[in-house]
């Protein structure tokens, strides 16, 4: 599984783009499926969104680092 030419299923609202919330998955899936995988994926990132809108703002650490895919010289930003 995770080849370059796997067959994927992927779920999205057909007004969004790529680019808004969507789900893929290996295999053939049926419809229903799909729909159940991306409304739990909904529902997940529903949680983790409702987490940072409830967050105080020193709950929140924002930091700063050298690097796109390996973060290096990490520094907290206080102000």
């Amino acid at each position: 599984m995770g080849g370059m030419s796997e067959r994927m299923t992927s779920a999205r609202l057909r007004d969004q783009s790529i680019h808004g919330l969507s789900l893929a998955d290996y295999g053939r899936l049926s419809r229903a499926e799909m729909i159940g995988k991306l409304r739990a994926y909904a529902e997940h990132e529903r949680a983790r969104a409702q987490a940072v809108l409830e967050a105080k703002d020193e709950d929140i650490v924002v930091e700063t680092y050298v690097g796109v895919i390996v973060g290096r010289k990490l520094e907290e930003v206080t102000q």
